[in-house]
């Protein structure tokens, strides 16, 4: 499957008449080969924007997978407790909840809860962007 390429144009304009380039940006930065993308420095500022927008989209999913975690977490300890006291999970409060972990143990009261766990596949796909210079 062929990589799909980014929209951006090059952001370089002409001396001479001040519209702007037509071509379209190198892949991870804001300008095309003519105009400088080429260059290391260039290159290794696009590959460190690529990482940083990668991991960032990876912490977004983590983050969104731990708060289902931690809802249905709550969900779980209010079901126990609802069942323990005889009432409906949608009126059992925390309190309720403490009380139950203390007297029966159930919820256990040691559980900690769901933490933040990256998932690893959803992160950058080369552990390290070797960049070389052009001789």
């Amino acid at each position: 499957m062929a990589r799909v390429r980014q929209a951006r144009h090059c952001r370089a304009r002409s001396k001479r008449t001040g519209r702007p380039c037509g071509a379209f940006a190198v892949v991870g930065g804001v300008v095309c080969v003519s105009h400088g993308g080429a260059t290391f420095r260039v290159r290794v500022a696009a590959a460190q924007r690529q990482e940083r927008e990668a991991l960032e989209r990876a912490m977004v999913y983590a983050e969104q997978r731990l708060a289902e975690r931690i809802e249905a977490w709550i969900a779980e300890r209010r079901e126990v407790a609802g069942e323990l006291l005889g009432k409906p999970a949608d009126e059992v409060t925390p309190k309720d909840v403490r009380h139950c972990s203390l007297v029966y143990g159930r919820p256990d009261p040691y559980d900690p809860g769901p933490r933040l766990r990256l998932d690893r596949r959803f992160g950058p796909r080369r552990r390290h962007v070797v960049i070389r210079r052009r001789r």
